[in-house]
């Protein structure tokens, strides 16, 4: 009896509804299954014979799978029964702990497809890591040469011009045979096989998309341009090298069309909010991340991920974490950013007081204007400017009074990184703290991540504890409150827009 287990998922082709998460473990290998229960509109979706599935998923490092065999090469990866398709999943799916989009894609010989919802597989990490799997791209949808027929079927561009190019290197290489026409023959039957696996793609992919037929018919024209080739050349050993090098090339050119086939979650913070991946974004905000930011998608960027701007690196902590919020409505979406570092050490006063709360320190009134500058050139014209709820007054070491503030580039409180106050005074039936904030709940970077809190350096907070301290993020990773004069490092939040 196999070594195998499955998850069962109900998705609805209309209806994402809240996101499904499964759990497996890393280096897995051929033993996870999951088995999609397709619903439309609540009610059951048979799925139609004939129908080609093809999996899709997306690895926190970037890397990608798209296949619809196993390994193997002759397995199919899916099985139908009725309204159940189960999937069996790669090893490489299993390679890089974290979260893993899952999805599939039902083509039909009418020429049309859907995809299912993405599902997220949280992959934990294996107490000893199977070294000799290394993560990668997988790709198996019928072969790499044809899968630029499937990318053009999505709407990649650029995939026809691939195989035109490959046709005509075959064709060049044939022509230039002087000998061993047997070779050429083989080279020739080789096209053929493609050629009639291409326009097997393309009826399956999807026969009424123009760039999918285009791109049959291209191959087509490569395998008559191949025979007629073939018939013509003599023998020569070398016509058999070169034709060998031309098919390499050709399925180097299909397997690069097929990379941009990747799986997506569904769009907005909601989505965007429960995945970590932690990606190097580069070292400025592209005109296609300003986009995504602006519109409330967040195509392509997740909780984690990262600029490097200045030598630092300025990590996305949450999506929309401020919209609705404040005295006056915020409406833009936005990411809000942490730096990985203190960006550098200052003192919340003078001398040992927290009279003035954190708009009356002196840190408010002068020792965040380093930060808001160095913030607001690298990311210039994008800082959001949103209205927070501080601390204005301090009697008997609690915060008593507060009111609505400006504000572009703050610290943070104790809720943001902790979740909830850990030395802020409270509620204790008598005394009731001001403590009024905008923010109540973690920042999810320190919900997926929390060894980004500490950082091996000390750090302020904003929240008053004591008449003469302030709340504290510890360089030995736990949660403090130090003396108002002490100087410690300044690690702000703020919020850029598109």
């Amino acid at each position: 009896m196999p070594i195998e287990t499955t998850a069962a998922l109900r998705v609805d082709m209309l209806d994402p509804g809240a996101p499904q998460i499964i759990h497996a473990v890393q280096d897995d290998s051929n033993s996870r299954k999951i088995a999609f229960n397709i619903y439309a509109g609540g009610a059951q979706w048979a799925v139609p014979d004939g129908t080609l599935v093809t999996v899709r998923y997306k690895k926190p490092d970037g890397t990608a799978g798209f296949y619809d065999t196993l390994p193997d090469g002759s397995t199919p990866a899916a099985t139908i029964d009725g309204n159940v398709v189960t999937v069996a999943l790669v090893p490489q799916a299993f390679t890089v702990r974290g979260n893993v989009p899952v999805q599939i894609k039902l083509y039909d010989s009418a020429g049309t497809s859907i995809a299912t919802f993405a599902v997220v597989m949280h992959v934990s990490a294996n107490v000893v890591s199977d070294a000799e799997i290394v993560s990668s791209d997988y790709y198996s949808v019928l072969t790499k040469q044809i899968a630029d027929v499937l990318a053009a079927a999505e709407g990649i561009d650029g995939n026809v011009t691939a195989a035109q190019e490959a046709a005509r290197q075959a064709a060049s290489s044939a022509s230039a045979a002087s000998g061993s026409a047997t070779a050429a023959a083989s080279s020739a039957s080789t096209a053929s096989t493609a050629a009639g696996q291409a326009q097997t793609a393309a009826t399956n992919a999807g026969t009424s998309e123009t760039n999918a037929a285009n791109s049959a018919s291209d191959a087509e024209d490569a395998k008559t341009t191949a025979e007629t080739a073939a018939g013509n050349a003599s023998s020569d050993a070398a016509a058999a090298e070169n034709a060998k090098t031309a098919a390499q090339t050709a399925a180097t050119n299909a397997e690069n069309a097929a990379a941009p086939v990747l799986a997506i979650l569904s769009s907005g913070a909601g989505a965007h909010n429960s995945i970590y991946r932690g990606k190097n974004l580069g070292t400025s905000v592209t005109a296609a991340q300003w986009a995504a930011i602006a519109d409330g998608s967040f195509t392509d960027l997740y909780i984690g991920d990262y600029w490097t701007i200045g030598n630092v690196n300025y990590r996305i902590a949450a999506f929309d974490y401020y919209l609705n919020s404040g005295d006056t409505d915020c409406t833009t979406h936005h990411a809000v950013i942490v730096p990985d570092t203190v960006l550098y050490n200052a003192m919340m006063n003078g001398t040992n007081t927290t009279t003035g709360g954190y708009v009356g320190s002196a840190m408010y009134t002068a020792n965040l204007e380093q930060a808001k500058t160095t913030i607001n050139s690298a990311f210039s014209g994008h800082v959001l400017n949103h209205r927070l709820y501080l601390t204005n007054a301090v009697a008997n070491g609690r915060a008593s009074s507060g009111a609505w503030y400006d504000s572009e580039v703050d610290l943070m409180c104790e809720q943001m990184v902790y979740g909830s106050g850990i030395f802020s005074p409270v509620s204790d039936g008598g005394n009731v703290p001001a403590n009024y904030r905008v923010e109540k709940s973690q920042l999810p970077l320190f919900q997926h991540e929390p060894s980004r809190i500490c950082n091996r350096n000390d750090w302020w907070l904003r929240d008053v504890i004591t008449a003469s301290a302030f709340a504290r993020a510890d360089g030995y990773g736990y949660a403090v409150y130090y003396d108002a004069s002490a100087a410690s490092g300044v690690r702000p939040a703020f919020s850029i827009i598109g």
